[in-house]
């Protein structure tokens, strides 16, 4: 067991697409060997990079700054087409938006609609970041990530599955985050620490059950749906093949960054 006073800290997406993890955890008793944090994908790239998470549920993006972690887990955050939480909204067809507002919380978003912009529908809008509410004016759209995307998607006209575009430009499924850590974590933690993970994934059945009672999820979203048909959790080769093909498109040296589990 990890000692207690040097408990590696696992830092994940307090997100509904990470309540099968957050829920084997609990199950497991991953506390047992390990302290949990919840944040925003942004964060979580950030408390791997200053040191103060060793594992984390990083997002795709920010791989290229992180040399010293290495793939953890043959689990993910993904969708093979559609995935309903990463949405641009709008009350006007994509060709006639002027300004896209820019949900801060995910950088991979942020650089996945603009290289969708760039190759795929080939606009060139102002890129702004959101505030509260929505924007007035009408030839602006905003990119919404997360559970307020099922908010956003309620109130538009317009709304563009970014995930499903992605597989229109590519072929590929799209990566939001994998499991990364430090080089140096004991083998005999990472194996309690999939453990949990595949409990979770496991039970998805008795997650839904859960969160379908829970008041921090909109009761209009098909919970069951989302998690079963919308996100995909397993990690193989196609979604390596899909994260190097996105670093290339975001202008990163893809070579440099290891997907090795």
């Amino acid at each position: 067991m990890v000692q207690t006073q040097n408990k590696p800290v696992i830092s994940v997406i307090n997100y509904l697409n990470s309540m099968p993890f957050i829920y084997g955890f609990d199950k497991y008793g991953i506390d047992r060997y390990a302290t949990i944090n919840k944040n925003v994908p942004a964060q979580i790239a950030e408390c791997l990079i200053n040191g103060s998470a060793d594992i984390g549920l990083v997002p795709v993006a920010a791989l290229p700054f992180l040399p010293d972690h290495r793939i953890v887990s043959q689990y993910c955050i993904s969708a093979e087409r559609e995935v309903d939480s990463v949405i641009l909204v709008a009350d006007v067809p994509i060709r006639h938006i002027e300004t896209v507002y820019l949900d801060p919380d995910s950088r991979t978003s942020v650089q996945l609609v603009k290289i969708l912009a760039r190759e795929k529908w080939k606009i060139s809008p102002e890129w702004l970041p959101l505030h509260e509410g929505d924007p007035a004016n009408k030839a602006s759209a905003v990119l919404a990530i997360g559970d307020k995307a099922f908010q956003f998607a309620a109130r538009h006209q317009y709304v563009t599955d970014l995930a499903r575009e992605w597989f229109d430009l590519t072929g590929l499924p799209f990566v939001f985050a994998v499991w990364a850590g430090k080089r140096n974590l004991p083998e005999s933690f990472l194996n309690h620490f999939n453990d949990s993970l595949t409990l979770g994934i496991e039970q998805l059945e008795s997650v839904v059950k859960e969160l379908k009672s829970d008041p921090r999820f909109r009761k209009d979203v098909d919970v069951g749906h989302y998690l079963t048909k919308r996100i995909n959790y397993s990690f193989n080769e196609r979604k390596k093949e899909a994260i190097l093909r996105f670093l290339e498109l975001a202008g990163h040296h893809a070579h440099k960054v290891s997907l090795m589990f």
